[in-house]
């Protein structure tokens, strides 16, 4: 049966669908060529590895009938889709239930090619499904979504046999693929030789290859500047300084790996960093974590995690990213912090950041308040306690001043504080509101953090010798025995046996969403449930994991039980993100290359408008002074490459066919008029009246998500507005209609 176009649009979602599912992929890796800069493999349900008898996977999953569930959910899916009447729709359906059972069960594997020099730029993606035993069903699903694809006319797909799979390309052809495998290449093998050798997961990550392919475009950027004489764009100016001094440079390869070793779950993941490192990167070199960063720890500890990560070298490192970027931004930054000090009463760069120290650490004590969030506790092995302590004092009573100034006049008995006790000669202080009363102490060299003043209270029991501390809990020391030490930057630490039956509840509710979605499309009830947390406990045991890093770069090793396991630990998960110790500084940076990045696409959008305008100036001089009345009269004329019309910041335009050359002038004008990130006004001359008052072109307003509007005017300047209102009565006193009349007058010339 022959889908319509009319479902080119769900196709893309189901596309969208089979796209993800190889982040569970399979090593078929003799099928992916070596130049692959991406590669996902995932083994399949039917074949988790050698290890997987006998293991607490395979117990777990034998007790909740998970690998039931999810096939049933399909089936599920696919009978509500056959009874709406809508063949289409429930074809549809079965196509994406067909692909997705076939990669859950029998696996297959996913990878990425660069795209060709010489070719259009667009991606190059692959997905192999191993041949099951309805390899005959799974090509007819892949026959209609190559078809449905093609039919779309924006990248072209193949289907064949690439050994024991069958694949799926988009961009180019899978069977054409020639040369050796990536498996072969010594890139591949120096990373792999850092994680699992038959892991049931795999992910490969070229990121030399990607940074190159950004070299490479913000190289086309700079000669496209230049071939029309504007300004260099800002990205491409920038993008060489951000690459190396966020240290970006230095990152060759990300692997990772998942897979079954002694009846455990195990992931490593490792980037490939050498030293010496720089930027961001330099934050992962910190010292090992030493006997005496845990002492600090109740031995009745169900959890706990210690990364290292030093807040003064942050601070320097954005500071210095911040001013290769841009010199201004950085003195912002410092002009920031001495206001803040001027507010506080003292330097806070120097007085309190400075005297934190580089390891952090969190636990949770059940004797404070049970395995849960209430008996958490935070703590910083301070550089410079008694400096650090002053300057919280002060910080305290300037909080207080804020708040006493905030209910002044207010005729109500409330007041809301940081009150402070002493314990046992230590200052305990905490906010006075109901629900929870966040609260700190400095104490034996250390700041502790907590939600409530009794968690602190307990940490003052705490002798702080070894032999009180998690060093002396046999359960602790026996999971991370498990691990090679290698000077740990980073670790992490669950008493699963003592803390799943807190954390099972959520699990349940887990399991009811895919029993509740199949019985309300199935209609019956669902043969899987979640069994007694007593029938799973047999196959739960501590879970554990470590960071360090070496001149090769950064590794990252974790054991436990099963996949999903961290969800029965009081700290539901917390450890997993918070086990890449150095990295986690990333997002402390991050939001100012993100703002320099908006800074360059807003650049180029003004860049593109001003070309536009020039375009149009040119047309007038070849037309006896009138300006043209359709936008795509400029193409191939006065405007030769197509991405000119659009902002790099487009919400809404389609993505640009990669057959867009061999389309005909029609069918390319209409693609423009519609698509354009811009608006040309119609009916201008030459020698109009106060024309820097006339609108020669405007971007759209449903093309931004409410940003910044770039504006072009008839004397040839160019405005950014943020208040559509004001373009809107330029608009209406220059023509006579609204913004969106002038939208739609455009996406219907020539209909």
């Amino acid at each position: 049966m022959k889908l319509h176009t009319r479902l080119v649009r769900p196709a893309a979602a189901l596309l969208a669908l089979c796209l993800a599912l190889p982040t569970f992929a399979q090593p078929s890796i003799d099928q992916v060529p070596e130049e692959a800069a991406l590669y996902v493999g995932w083994r399949g349900a039917d074949d988790m590895g050698p290890s997987y008898e006998g293991s607490n996977l395979q117990g777990v999953l034998e007790q909740t009938g998970l690998l039931q569930a999810l096939p049933q959910l399909v089936d599920a899916l696919q009978t509500f889709g056959e009874e709406q009447g809508d063949p289409e729709i429930a074809e549809l359906i079965s196509t994406g239930g067909t692909l997705w059972s076939a990669m859950w069960q029998d696996g297959g594997a996913m990878y990425m090619l660069p795209p060709q020099e010489d070719g259009p730029p667009i991606p190059r993606l692959a997905i192999l499904w191993n041949k099951g035993e309805d390899e005959g069903k799974l090509r007819d699903a892949l026959s209609n979504l190559v078809e449905l694809i093609n039919d779309a006319e924006q990248v072209p797909a193949f289907m064949g046999n690439a050994g024991d799979a069958v694949f799926l390309s988009i961009g180019f052809n899978a069977g054409d693929a020639a040369g050796g495998s990536l498996a072969d290449t010594a890139r591949f093998k120096q990373a792999a030789a850092q994680v699992q050798p038959d892991g049931a997961l795999v992910l490969y990550v070229d990121v030399q290859e990607w940074i190159g392919q950004v070299d490479s475009f913000a190289e086309m950027m700079k000669q496209q500047a230049e071939e029309w004489d504007e300004p260099a764009d800002p990205f491409a100016q920038l993008w060489p300084t951000l690459r190396d001094v966020s240290g970006l440079s230095g990152v060759n390869r990300l692997m990772f790996s998942a897979g079954i070793a002694d009846k455990n779950w195990h992931t490593k993941m490792f980037l490939d960093a050498p030293a010496p490192r720089t930027g961001i990167l330099s934050l992962m070199d910190n010292k090992a974590i030493q006997e005496p960063n845990l002492t600090h720890v109740p031995k009745t500890a169900t959890y706990l995690q210690v990364f290292t990560i030093d807040p003064a070298r942050v601070l320097d490192v954005t500071r210095d990213m911040l001013g290769a970027v841009d010199a201004g931004v950085a003195e912002e930054l410092d002009a920031g912090l001495a206001e803040a000090s001027e507010a506080v009463g003292f330097d806070l760069e120097r007085e309190l950041i400075n005297g934190f120290g580089p390891v952090w650490s969190i636990y949770i004590d059940p004797m404070i308040a049970g395995n849960g969030f209430s008996s958490l506790v935070f703590v910083n092995e301070l550089r410079d306690a008694d400096r650090v302590e002053q300057s919280l004092l002060k910080l305290s009573e300037a909080a207080n001043e804020a708040m006493a100034g905030v209910m002044d006049g207010e005729d109500v008995p409330l007041k809301i504080r940081l009150l402070t006790r002493e314990v046992k000669g230590t200052r305990i202080t905490h906010l006075g509101i109901p629900y929870i009363a966040p609260a700190y102490m400095v104490h034996g060299g250390r700041l502790y953090v907590s939600l409530f003043p009794q968690a602190l209270e307990m940490a003052l029991e705490h002798s702080g010798e070894k032999a009180d501390s998690i060093l002396a809990n046999e359960t602790f020391v026996k999971t991370l025995d498990q691990f090679e030490d290698k000077g740990f930057t980073g670790l992490s630490f669950t008493d699963l046996p003592e803390t799943a039956p807190d954390g099972y509840g959520i699990n349940l509710m887990f399991m009811q969403v895919i029993a509740g979605v199949t019985e309300m499309f199935g209609g019956e009830a669902a043969t899987v449930r979640m069994p007694p947390i007593g029938k799973v406990m047999p196959f739960i045991e501590p879970s554990g994991a470590v960071t360090w890093v070496d001149d090769l770069g950064l590794h990252v090793h974790s054991i436990e039980p099963f996949p999903g396991s961290a969800l029965l630990g009081p700290a539901k998960g917390l450890e997993s993100t918070m086990a890449i110790s150095g990295p986690m500084a990333v997002a402390v940076v991050l939001p100012a290359l993100g703002s320099a990045r908006d800074a360059a696409m807003q650049t180029q959008t003004m860049s593109n408008g001003r070309q536009l305008a020039m375009a149009a100036h040119a047309y007038a001089v070849d037309h006896k002074d009138e300006f043209p009345t359709d936008i795509a009269e400029l193409y191939q004329g006065y405007v030769d490459f197509e991405d000119v019309f659009f902002s790099p910041k487009s919400i809404r335009a389609e993505p640009m066919p990669f057959n867009f050359d061999d389309w005909d002038k029609n069918r390319q004008n209409a693609f423009i008029r519609k698509n354009s990130s811009f608006v040309l006004v119609s009916g201008l001359r030459w020698n109009d009246d106060n024309p820097s008052q006339k609108v020669l072109l405007f971007q759209r307003p449903d093309d931004t998500a409410g940003d910044k509007l770039v504006v072009c005017y008839l004397d040839g300047h160019a405005e950014t507005h943020t208040n559509t209102d004001r373009l809107e009565q330029q608009l209406k006193a220059q023509t006579g209609k609204t913004i969106d009349e002038l939208i739609r007058l455009q996406e219907q010339i020539g209909q």
